[in-house]
């Protein structure tokens, strides 16, 4: 018996779906990963301290680095 093109492709139509659909969950899931990707490492990390003025600390990083070397163009 001879199978018609449409059975004949079914094989390679589950296939490719199948392969593009767990190419596609792997994307997301990476993308959904980076996206969280801070408050994972924080739950991942809890010793550390949670940095309440982040531009205080920032600030303070500044005056060292301008004290350190005043006529740099970049740090």
């Amino acid at each position: 018996m001879s199978k018609s093109f449409r059975q004949s492709q079914s094989f390679l139509h589950t296939w490719s779906g199948l392969l593009l659909g767990w190419v596609l969950f792997v994307i997301f899931m990476a993308g959904t990963i980076a996206f969280w990707r801070e408050g994972l490492n924080r739950w991942m990390r809890p010793e550390l301290d949670r940095i309440e003025q982040p531009y205080a600390v920032l600030g303070g990083a500044q005056r060292f680095l301008q004290g350190k070397a005043p006529g740099a163009k970049s740090w």
